[in-house]
């Protein structure tokens, strides 16, 4: 599979893992403490995104001849089998768990693994802390994006992180989340072939730490239907002053379930601002993210226990006020899931 780099947040991986989760995380989100024992699921998803990013690592992208473009359509064939593994004691009120949970494919984490522990109060309030590894399968961006009329080099993405939530708050719809990222790039170059001098060099560097606080509520509205509005805050302290940011993602989702299938759609629309001046463009960044998905989920295919078919499409559009940092992406897809 062909990889996207961190600055355009994944965007093929973010917009399917946003639909494809949306069939269960208004449901699953008010279960209560599971049964002892194992439990789990796996899926198998195939799709096709066409991506618009100047961070996208495709070859049809690595030669870039003008800093006003936001880069290369190209296609991209995006398979993926997220699944997760868990084990509840019942006598602690906790389960242990690894893979990458439900959840977290709603918010477009499609990758991020993640290891750790949940536990059950006695008012149903759902308490959870895990470390997260979102880079078990590698994340590639440029070493110097703003390379012209020759090759550009890809270097891996290094990061690790951990995350603390409740869900469920005292017998409630409510949720909320932390979360703490480091991101490394391994071979840093941006600007280097630009001719800047040192300290507009360390303005471009992506080094950083992100926190991420969501606030979310499930709401359900009575035959079947499902209302779930979330606000996200970001904040990014990168080493480089023009890559820092603050970050609002406003986002609701509707779902509707009957015994035999679903029926989901989400909106999200989020803006960010970059603290100090790219040195390159002479201005500092402001950002915004339009994304709509919508999935459709039929229960137990062909009589088959334990089983759904989801098809999903998505559509998201990021406006940049520089337009090398533009990109947008349409993706359509299906997958089987098994559920134990």
């Amino acid at each position: 599979m062909k990889r996207f780099g961190w600055q355009t947040a994944p965007l093929a991986i973010v917009v399917l893992a946003f639909g494809f989760s949306a069939f269960s995380s208004s449901a699953q989100a008010q279960q209560g403490k599971p049964d002892g024992g194992f439990s789990g699921f796996v899926s198998v998803l195939l799709g096709v995104a066409e991506v618009e990013s100047q961070f996208q690592t495709d070859d049809d992208n690595r030669i870039n001849t003008s800093l006003s473009s936001s880069g290369e359509s190209s296609t991209v064939f995006a398979p993926a089998v997220p699944f997760e593994l868990a084990y509840m004691v019942s006598d602690w009120n906790t389960q242990f768990y690894a893979g990458i949970p439900v959840e977290n494919l709603r918010e477009g984490a499609f990758f991020q693994w993640e290891a750790g522990a949940r536990y059950w109060l006695a008012d149903n309030t759902r308490l959870s802390a895990s470390l997260v590894a979102p880079n078990l399968i590698v994340d590639e961006t440029w070493s110097d994006p703003f390379l012209l009329n020759a090759p550009r080099s890809k270097t891996d993405i290094d990061s690790l992180g951990f995350k603390l939530r409740a869900d469920n708050i005292a017998g409630t719809h409510w949720g909320l989340r932390y979360e703490f990222q480091n991101k490394e790039i391994d071979n840093e170059q941006s600007g280097q072939s630009r001719g800047l001098v040192p300290s507009q060099l360390r303005l471009l560097e992506r080094d950083a730490n992100l926190h991420r606080v969501t606030a979310t509520y499930a709401w359900p509205l009575g035959d079947g239907w499902w209302l779930r509005p979330a606000l996200r805050y970001e904040l990014a302290d990168a080493d480089g002053d023009s890559n820092s940011y603050n970050a609002l993602r406003p986002e609701v989702g509707f779902f509707y379930g009957t015994p035999s299938y679903d029926l989901s759609i989400d909106l999200s629309y989020e803006s960010r601002w970059f603290d100090e001046d790219n040195p390159i463009f002479g201005r500092a960044r402001d950002d915004s993210t339009y994304r709509v998905t919508a999935a459709f989920g039929y229960k137990q295919p062909f009589g088959w226990e334990h089983f759904r078919f989801d098809v999903i499409g998505s559509f998201a559009y990021g406006d940049s006020d520089i337009d090398f940092y533009d990109n947008q992406l349409f993706y359509v897809g299906s997958g089987l899931t098994y559920t134990f």
